[in-house]
Order: C-alpha cells, then sequence, then structure tokens
C-alpha cells in the first residue's frame, strides 16, 4: 500500500499509531501566516489550526488511534517553536500527544538507533512517510518508504524519542519566563 499511497490513505489505514518526528526550527507554511500574524500581535490564540487537520485527529481519535508527536528544541526557542506551542497548547488537550526532546538529546539517541532521518511520519509503525524541506523549511513533498527495515529502525527511534522526551506542559514549567511562547 505505502508504494502509491498518499498522505491521507495512509492517514486513514492506521489502525494503532501515528507518529511525527519535526525536528527543524522553523517551518515555512504559507497557510499559517495569518494565524502567526495574530500570534505576533498578541491577540488570544483560539484552536486555529486549519479544520481539515482537526478533522484528521478526529477522525483518528474516534477509531481509537493514538496520536504523538516528538518535536525537538534548543534554547532559546525559535519565534516559529513558541508560536507552534501557543497552538499546541490548545489542541493538545483533546487531540495529540505533543512531547518535546532536546537536540542534543536526539543526537544521542539517533547515534544509537543508528538512524538518524529527516521529519517523517510513522503508521502503526510499519507505514513510513518521510517528509521534505527546503532550506527556509518550506515543504518540497513526502515520499511513502516501502523499505521496512526503513520503518522498523525508524519505529525504534520513535520510541527512543518518546521515552526519554517530556510532555508539552511539563516541557513548559521547564523553561524560563523569557522563552514561554507570548514573551
Amino acid at each position: 500500500m505505502a508504494e502509491k499511497a498518499s498522505f491521507e490513505e495512509l492517514w486513514n489505514s492506521a489502525r494503532k499509531s501515528i507518529f511525527r518526528l519535526e525536528k527543524l526550527p522553523a517551518y515555512s507554511i504559507p497557510e499559517e501566516k495569518p494565524s502567526i500574524e495574530s500570534w505576533r500581535a498578541g491577540k488570544p490564540q483560539e484552536d486555529s489550526e486549519d479544520e481539515k487537520w482537526l478533522g484528521l485527529l478526529d477522525a483518528a481519535k474516534q477509531k481509537g488511534v493514538k496520536v504523538q508527536r516528538v518535536r525537538l528544541f534548543s534554547l532559546p526557542l525559535s519565534e516559529y517553536l513558541r508560536y507552534e506551542i501557543a497552538i499546541w497548547q490548545l489542541s493538545s488537550k483533546r487531540r495529540e500527544e505533543i512531547h518535546f526532546l532536546s537536540q542534543e538529546e536526539y543526537q544521542k539517541i539517533s547515534r544509537i538507533a543508528g538512524i538518524s532521518p529527516g521529519d517523517f511520519w510513522l503508521f502503526d509503525d510499519t507505514l513510513l512517510w518521510v517528509i521534505e524541506y527546503n532550506g527556509e523549511g518550506g515543504f518540497l513533498g513526502g515520499t511513502p518508504v516501502t523499505e521496512t527495515e526503513t520503518a522498523r529502525r525508524c519505529a525504534a527511534l520513535k520510541s527512543k524519542c518518546l521515552e526519554k522526551s517530556i510532555p508539552i506542559n511539563a516541557f513548559l514549567k521547564t523553561l524560563p519566563a523569557h522563552c514561554l511562547p507570548g514573551n
């Protein structure tokens, strides 16, 4: 299935878990610009993620599929990551488990695991969707990976990343005040 499958087909085929590893300090997503400008202006953030995305999360939740994300970070947090945290504080409460892992800890884990892929999605620990970005974090495309050894190694990497990462609310408590969203 993975060789020709679209992202949505992979998402909809998941029965147990969906995982995202997010590594870049910032992404350039044109659809997010109005929300970022609103956040910069200090306006309260509502659950402003697009409805299609929220629909995908809701559908997964209704099927009992666990959706998890590990977001790599380094201090000081990038402006984009502070924006993401402001949005995720709202959406994570009911749809997605979001965890944070330092770049340094990730480097240790990936060395031990013997794999350091770019950003990816992993469906049921078997179907892998590798994401490509340009130098500014602009989305170039995604590619399903059919090689099972790579998916297996990414599943092992996922497990270690989740084991060593910090859930969003605990992560926020570890940050100095000047690093928090809105500061």
